[in-house]
């Protein structure tokens, strides 16, 4: 396992109610429905082994973790988004195939 990044970020969530929550622990303690997510500073630098470790990926499994606070924060980071996008890997509905 790889960070997607090695920046010092802090995350935020707004929430339907108009509350704006930073940092993970907060955010997984709110009540309320979350309407956006992001991270400061916007637009980290991914760590280029993760970068490598994505091109070379036979699967790409996201998981496991809150969505809110382990899985979406993954893709607050640009360049990570945009290598899963170019990547073509085999297709499973299983986590035993």
């Amino acid at each position: 396992m790889l960070p997607s990044t090695l920046s010092d970020v802090r995350l935020w969530a707004e929430l339907k109610d108009g509350r704006r929550i930073e940092g993970e622990s907060n955010i997984a303690k709110a009540r309320g429905q979350i309407v956006a997510i992001g991270c400061t500073p916007a637009n980290p630098p991914a760590l280029p082994r993760a970068l490598q470790a994505i091109q070379e990926a036979d699967y790409i499994i996201m998981g496991p973790g809150s969505l809110y606070t382990s899985i979406v924060p993954n893709l607050l980071i640009p360049e990570i988004v945009s290598a899963i996008a170019q990547k073509r890997c085999r297709a499973s509905t299983s986590a035993t195939s």
